[in-house]
């Protein structure tokens, strides 16, 4: 009976392909499945709470799954650039495909979270009141604090149906890029495969 050996590479390029694509699933389901029901029967405080319990629920799930994916298209990328025999398209894939996740984190957190983030969060303190507890002020993270001056001003003068169509539009961004690193993966991994065989 034939048992395969262990093949990081293997195992790297489907991690790499498979969880951007399931970030984008992730993100498809809350814009598109999630959000749009509760759009047309929620009032704005109980809309605004599930949104922040989807929110920081999202969020400490991708953590850990970010991480695997970023190492992995970091190990695809280093082996890639290690081998003379590895042609120019296999590279810019794995390139593409590990740059995807942590141009997520960066926009995630330097525009998301003092943007639209924060606001969302300031707005259901607002709505709801100390009942809601943060972590006192942070430039990141789901339990904390993080809009900016003018998002809190933004959260004050408008409504949480307004704030989630920007959240929306925000996020399906993040979707896009998030799609372009698993088919950047996925192309670099069908391409190193055909060269081998």
């Amino acid at each position: 009976m034939f048992t395969p050996g262990f093949d990081p590479t293997t195992i790297a390029q489907l991690v790499s392909s498979l969880l951007p694509a399931f970030f984008a699933g992730t993100i498809f389901g809350y814009n598109y499945i999630f959000i749009p029901p509760l759009l047309l029967h929620t009032d704005d405080r109980t809309l605004a709470l599930q949104w922040l319990s989807a929110y920081q629920f999202g969020a400490r799930y991708v953590r850990p799954l970010a991480a695997t994916s970023t190492l992995s298209s970091a190990y695809l990328l280093y082996s890639a650039l290690g081998s003379s025999d590895t042609d120019t398209t296999v590279k810019l894939s794995y390139l593409t495909g590990f740059l995807s996740l942590p141009m997520l984190l960066a926009y995630t957190l330097l525009v998301m979270e003092p943007g639209v983030n924060g606001a969302l969060k300031h707005k259901v303190k607002l709505l709801v009141g100390e009942k809601v507890k943060f972590h006192g002020r942070a430039k990141v993270g789901e339990e904390h604090e993080t809009a900016s001056k003018r998002s809190k001003k933004w959260a004050e003068k408008t409504g949480v149906r307004e704030l989630l169509a920007v959240w929306k539009r925000d996020n399906d961004l993040r979707m896009a890029v998030s799609l372009i690193g698993a088919l950047a993966s996925m192309v670099g991994s069908l391409r190193w495969v055909s060269l081998a065989g």
